[in-house]
Formats: structure tokens, C-alpha cells, sequence
């Protein structure tokens, strides 16, 4: 009886917030094992083992069924979900297309996108609104800007509101996921999100059609999707899937990153007056990642604490051992990037924020297996330049027209829903640092915004 309650403890915890399965075990202990029902869970924060399931043997590692069952309605066939072949064959052709010099190409369009949005924000002058709000449609036009060109068609405010209920209907592992149950079996409790997947499919459409319309294009997606010079072969359900992939994994994991950054930088003030220096320094200049290197590093400080993706997760398909850790086939290997960013052998007084850590440049070269916001292996992300370039940016864009102010005695609690979320509403009060009489038409809100 004793075995059952502590399963039901931990399934019913784990649908509340999965955060606060992680026990102080996890901080002590490299391999933390967990029986659930009849599941094996490893929780792993060696980083030879790292190397190891996600690296040198990762071919025996693929993605944990529970990571899967959460993305596979909306997007069955795209990066995100897929496994084998497919996979392999749509990490082949896009990988050549994330080249540096084509990121390095993309500067202006993020640039101007985010002094537009910057401009916006700047007309709530004096007003104290959900910072998490404006953060998400920054992401998401900052994302359609980048990888599309622009698409004046296209409803933001549509999209965001259906991922925000995707998420909060589903955006936890139901127990049953836990116990690897067929998909077929119906999830007690949780509702059918079927109609939301297809709203969000549909409101995608617009995209992929703009995309094909306006081809021959050197837009990112149509490279992506292999539409440039007519090349409209592939099939669009597929080609809607992987259109899902990005817009998803850039939107919700850069949109965590603008939001727990920006309420970092705001509760200590030593770290705002240097990123105020450094984009003071721009002068008129527009913001480029070459110039901002203090401010990228405040952002991968903000992502070691607040790891956007929080949770990697991996199934065993043979057994296999790792010096003295045996791993029997079916085991899930879980790495809780939460808690491996906060272990005191990898970090100096890990509980601080302290961008200084990441200003050496070899920082994040030395923490290859220990610092994981961008996953790690042959599924590392594969648009982290383009995320870096959009948070640097978009946050120096942000701040050179605006300053924030984090209102509220409480700070929020990190949630993990997919991503690592907040708590609570974000507040903040804004002051604009230009006059708000000076702000174009072109700043002015829009319909969408």
C-alpha cells in the first residue's frame, strides 16, 4: 500500500508541476532513480553519462515517449516528434541553411522588428502591464519576421491564445504518458484538444501559404521547406508540421528566455546599469550581437536558472551500461536542466545570478555537458544562433526605449508546462526613455499587436 500511495504522490505532484518532483536528492546525488508504477526513470546529472545517452550513444537513446505524446497531435510528422529516417532526412537538408552568415543576414530584420515593437511598448509609458504578454508577441513577430519575411496575414494574437490553452489543458504529461499506456486509450480527466490542435494548424496555414506564394524566396522557411524556385513537391500536411517544429520551438523556449531575462535584469540593479552602459554605447547605431556581449551574457545567465527547456528526456532501447550505471532497455533518462544548472560542482555559488560566469568566451565550450538550454547532441537546437540573435537584440532594442520596473512583493514560482513558465503574471511598470510624442506612426499599435 505504502508503494502505491508514494506513485500516486509523485503522479499527482508531477501533474501539478513536475519542478517539485525534484527532491534535494537531485542536488546531492549524480543518478537519482525513480520507480513509477512500472516505469524506471533515471535521473542523470553526470555529465559522462550525458555524453553518453545523449552523444556517443544516441542512437540507442531516442525521445521518451512522454516527450512525444505532448507535441505529436499538432505536429505528427515535424522535427520536433519524429524519429528515424524522417527525422534524419529533415535534420539533413536543414541543417546547411542555419549557417552563421545566413543568421548574420537576418540582424536588420530582427533589429527593425524589435524597435517597432520596442516603440509600441514605449506608448504604455507610465502603465504597469503583463510583461509576459508583450515578451510572447515580441517572440512570435520577431520569429515570423526572421523566418518569413514578414506576414502581415497572419493573426499573432490568435496563435499565441491557442498555445496558451494547448498548454494549460495539456501541457503536462497526463500519468498515463508516465505508464507509456497506448495513445489510443482515452487520458481520463484530460480534456480533447483535438478541435485546438486543428485551430492551431489552421491558423499556421497562413504562413505555409505565404510562404509558397511568394517563391522563389530566400526566406528561411521556404529554404526550410524546399519551396524556393517553385519547389512545391512536398507534402503540406508534412511541410505544415515542420512549419510547427520552428514556430513553436523558437516561440515558447525565446519567449521564457525574454521574459525570466528581463525580470532578472530588473531585481538586480548592478546588472541593469551595465546593460544600460552597453547599449548606451550603441549610440544611434542599430543593436547587433558583436556589440552586446555583456547583455548575451545576463541571457545565458538568465537560462542557466531559468532553463526555458528545463527537462530532457530520452528511452533506452537496449540495455546498456556507463561505467558502473547499468541501464536496462525501456529505462527514461531524464535530465532535469533545472537542477543540473544549479549543482555547486559545476557552478560557483550557483543560486546567484552572476553574468560574469559566461563572459569568458570558452564558458559555454567548458560546460558542454553541464549547461543544456539548448539541448545537447545530434537534437541540439538547431536555431540557437537565431535565439540568441533575437533575445540579444530584441532586448537591447527593448531597453534602449524603454525601462522596467518589476512591481509585486512575490516573485513568480517557475512552473514546468512544456517550458519553464512563471508562476504568476509578470508585472511591470513602464517608463519610456523617449518622448512619446516623438514615436513615428510606424511605432503606433496595430491592429494584430
Amino acid at each position: 500500500m505504502a508503494g502505491l500511495i508514494d506513485h500516486l504522490t509523485f503522479a499527482w505532484k508531477f501533474s501539478k508541476n513536475p519542478i517539485s518532483t525534484l527532491s534535494s536528492e537531485h542536488y546531492k546525488n549524480k543518478v537519482v532513480k525513480k520507480e513509477v508504477f512500472n516505469r524506471t526513470i533515471l535521473y542523470v546529472y553526470d555529465e559522462n553519462v550525458i555524453k553518453h545517452v545523449f552523444s556517443t550513444n544516441s542512437k540507442n537513446y531516442p525521445l521518451s515517449f512522454v516527450r512525444r505524446i505532448v507535441f505529436n497531435p499538432i505536429m505528427p510528422d515535424g522535427m520536433l516528434v519524429s524519429l528515424g529516417e524522417p527525422w534524419k532526412a529533415a535534420r539533413k537538408v536543414t541543417a546547411p541553411i542555419f549557417t552563421p552568415g545566413f543568421i548574420e543576414s537576418l540582424n536588420s530584420a530582427v533589429q527593425h522588428c524589435a524597435s517597432k515593437s520596442a516603440s509600441q511598448l514605449a506608448l504604455d509609458d507610465g502603465e504597469t502591464i503583463p510583461i509576459t504578454e508583450f515578451m510572447q508577441e515580441l517572440t512570435m513577430r520577431l520569429l515570423v519576421a526572421s523566418l518569413f519575411d514578414g506576414c502581415d496575414t497572419f493573426d499573432i494574437k490568435k496563435f499565441i491564445a491557442t498555445v496558451r490553452e494547448l498548454r494549460r489543458q495539456a501541457g503536462i504529461p497526463h500519468t498515463f504518458d508516465l505508464l507509456s499506456v497506448p495513445i489510443w486509450v482515452p487520458r481520463v480527466g484530460r480534456p480533447d484538444v483535438t478541435l485546438l490542435c486543428a485551430q492551431l494548424r489552421d491558423t499556421a496555414r497562413v504562413l505555409l501559404d505565404h510562404a509558397k506564394v511568394n517563391g522563389p524566396s530566400d526566406s528561411l522557411m521556404a529554404r526550410v521547406l524546399g519551396l524556393q524556385s517553385g519547389n512545391t513537391q512536398i507534402d503540406d500536411e508534412v511541410a505544415l508540421d515542420h512549419l510547427l517544429s520552428f514556430l513553436l520551438a523558437g516561440y515558447d523556449t525565446t519567449a521564457r528566455a525574454f521574459i525570466w531575462s528581463s525580470f532578472l535584469i530588473c531585481k538586480h540593479p548592478e546588472v541593469r546599469a551595465k546593460v544600460d552602459a552597453e547599449i548606451a554605447a550603441l549610440g544611434s547605431d542599430p543593436a547587433h550581437p558583436d556589440r552586446l556581449l555583456y547583455l548575451q551574457a545576463v541571457i545565458r545567465e538568465s537560462m542557466r536558472l531559468y532553463p526555458p527547456v528545463a527537462d530532457l528526456s530520452r528511452v533506452a532501447l537496449a540495455d546498456d551500461q556507463v561505467g558502473d550505471l547499468k541501464i536496462k532497455a525501456g529505462t527514461t533518462i531524464n535530465v532535469a536542466n533545472f537542477v543540473l544548472h544549479r549543482r555547486a560542482e559545476y557552478y560557483d555559488k550557483p543560486l546567484e545570478f552572476n553574468p560574469d560566469r559566461f563572459m569568458d568566451p570558452d564558458a559555454v565550450r567548458m560546460h558542454k555537458y553541464t549547461y543544456l538550454p539548448f539541448g545537447i547532441g545530434p537534437r541540439v537546437c538547431i536555431g540557437a544562433t537565431l535565439a540568441m540573435l533575437e533575445l540579444s537584440v530584441g532586448l537591447a532594442e527593448v531597453y534602449r526605449k524603454v525601462s522596467l520596473e518589476h512591481v509585486g512583493d512575490s516573485e513568480p514560482e517557475p512552473v514546468l508546462r512544456i517550458t519553464l513558465q512563471a508562476s504568476t503574471p509578470v508585472m511591470m511598470r513602464v517608463a519610456a526613455r523617449i518622448p512619446v510624442s516623438d514615436i513615428n506612426v510606424e511605432g503606433q499599435r496595430d491592429a494584430h499587436f
